[in-house]
């Protein structure tokens, strides 16, 4: 008979601190301010969960549902690669990521699942249990969660429900203003315990087998005043309403802290508990206008009204306050075109290429990839695959080295290698054909065309992501109390899994944290696995909602 600390776990939760790094939380846990967090640090194995290259939100948390690394599932970005017909790139659901997902492998064990706010899970999808769409997500109504009425029945019962946080819907809060800017942390601490209460209401009235949550208090403060949060060395002193606006903030955090605990609570000695993030931060500094320095090179061409001075002079004179209701008048989006409708995209950043003499594009604003422009594969394509294709290739991935920043005469590029050196798998044909590491993550890619090749970024307080995130787990088969070595974020679900007495996909990349678990439960639960290829990469339902995923996305600096 085996011992009570070698059984499997009855019930899991994981909980998603997204965009939360040690960096942040450990002197916060060191002051007090985190009292949960540190009692699960105390009492379980925690340690530095690295992210997918680069840490892009959509490809990360792809990482951790399946335990596969992204050549293996296939997502990059928020945005699926253009396809020949159009340039176009449709955006990422759950059923375009290549894998049965950790839910979908507990459903077909016997287990159920609650999933609420994970990224990529809007539209919804039938599945034993219940699911709450994540971001990219419209504002709430009812469609966002399935089954059908749940999200307007967790609005009866708990009073409301928040998809995300609205003031991100469209451009960021502006951050010289100190109003705007407590308004915006306000509202992501309501969003907070708006969904607590509905996660609490969920776990009461519909218990499950596995519940799955994400709060994104830590990812969105990050975003907007992470230099705020983390100060590095030498930075001026802050202003009095900065040093309140820091401590309003750290309010925030001790208010998710106390959500934690509510949460775990609610769990028993036998249950596996896991605390994790899909990447960490650092400071942003730049933007790289990588189209225009690919003009610059001589790979892309841009039509003629790109360069056109006088609307750019106009628009840099030109105030927001006066812009936006001009843009209103004139039926325009930002940027000059059109208003759109009927779901279709206004988000077009490659509509100023001229693709007939383009040989290279850049991916999306954090994809931090390149794309050939291939015959057959893209709608204009001038490369043909295969010698020539290889040929380009090589030739624009030396140039990229020669690159030298400004400021201070180093390489532009940390590193820059073709995709195949980076990933592997079956869905590799999905991704840029040039990957590449830019100034260790604090420069993102600008997707307009307007130069300079290189400014500052325009939120002086912002941060962005990196790969160092983080990991706890607290169960019976535990060890209590250690440091774990660094872990890919592909290796946290089969460890899960074996945790619980699942058998695993052995599709998986991801191996199981050895270090995490007691020896003795590890010699009695040895590792079981099985094909679930009922669950590979499907169609899915598309998203329809272009406009306001957009908004939400520019709000964050993933669109830009």
């Amino acid at each position: 008979m085996l011992s009570k600390r070698a059984k499997p776990a009855s019930r899991v939760t994981i909980i998603g601190l997204d965009g939360a790094s040690w960096t942040l939380l450990d002197p916060l846990i060191k002051s007090g301010d985190l009292p949960n967090l540190a009692k699960l640090v105390d009492t379980g194995a925690s340690g530095v969960l690295m992210s997918t290259i680069p840490p892009v939100t959509a490809s990360a948390w792809s990482s951790f549902y399946t335990g596969r690394t992204p050549g293996r599932h296939g997502v990059y970005d928020f945005r699926r690669r253009m396809g020949s017909e159009s340039t176009h790139r449709e955006w990422v659901t759950s059923g375009n990521i290549g894998g049965p997902k950790i839910w979908e492998i507990a459903n077909a064990q016997g287990k159920n699942a609650g999933l609420i706010n994970l990224p990529l899970t809007f539209p919804p999808v039938e599945l034993d249990g219940y699911m709450i769409g994540g971001m990219p997500v419209p504002p709430t109504r009812d469609d966002i969660g399935w089954p059908s009425g749940l999200v307007d029945e967790i609005v009866r019962e708990t009073g409301a429900y928040i998809s995300d946080v609205d003031l991100l819907r469209g451009d960021s809060p502006d951050v010289s203003n100190p109003e705007k800017c407590f308004e915006f942390v306000n509202e992501v601490e309501r969003a907070a315990k708006v969904r607590a209460e509905a996660v609490k209401f969920l776990m009461d009235k519909y218990p499950t087998d596995l519940t799955f949550l994400v709060l994104v208090a830590p990812d969105r403060l990050s975003h907007l005043f992470w230099q705020v949060l983390v100060p590095a060395p030498g930075m001026k002193q802050f202003a009095y309403w900065e040093q309140e606006l820091k401590d309003r903030m750290i309010e925030v955090l001790k208010t998710t802290d106390k959500i934690v605990g509510e949460i775990t609570d609610r769990m028993s000695g036998d249950d596996i508990i896991a605390v994790m993030s899909d990447h960490g931060f650092g400071h942003l500094v730049e933007i790289l206008k990588l189209n225009r320095l690919l003009q610059e090179l001589g790979y892309l061409k841009f039509r003629p009204e790109a360069d056109s001075g006088f609307r750019r002079a106009l628009g840099r004179l030109l105030p927001e306050s006066v812009k936006k209701p001009l843009r209103e008048i004139l039926g325009m989006e930002k940027g000059g075109r059109p208003k759109t409708s009927g779901g279709q995209p206004g988000f077009d950043p490659y509509s100023l290429i001229s693709w007939p003499e383009t040989g290279a594009y850049s991916g999306g604003g954090v994809e931090q990839g390149i794309f050939i422009n291939v015959v057959g594969r893209e709608p204009f394509g001038t490369v043909e695959m295969g010698g020539e294709y290889f040929e380009l290739r090589a030739k624009l991935i030396a140039d990229l080295r020669k690159v030298k920043h400004p400021s201070d005469d180093r390489p532009l590029f940390d590193w820059i290698e073709p995709r195949e050196k980076i990933y592997s798998g079956e869905y590799l044909d999905l991704a840029p054909d040039i990957m590449y590491g830019l100034r260790n993550y604090s420069m993102v890619i600008g997707e307009d065309a307007e130069p300079p090749v290189i400014s500052p970024w325009s939120q002086p307080r912002a941060g962005f992501h990196r790969r160092e995130g983080i990991i706890i787990l607290k169960g019976p088969m535990i060890r209590k109390g250690i440091k774990l070595a660094r872990t890919g974020i592909e290796n946290v679900t089969p460890t899960i899994l074996n945790c619980w007495g699942l058998k695993l996909d052995n599709g998986m990349d991801g191996e199981i944290i050895d270090e995490a678990l007691e020896t003795g439960f590890r010699l009695n639960n040895p590792v079981q696995k099985q094909s679930f290829d009922e669950f590979q990469k499907q169609d899915g339902p598309s998203c329809e909602d272009s406009r306001e995923m957009e908004d939400l996305l520019k709000g964050l600096g993933y669109l830009n």
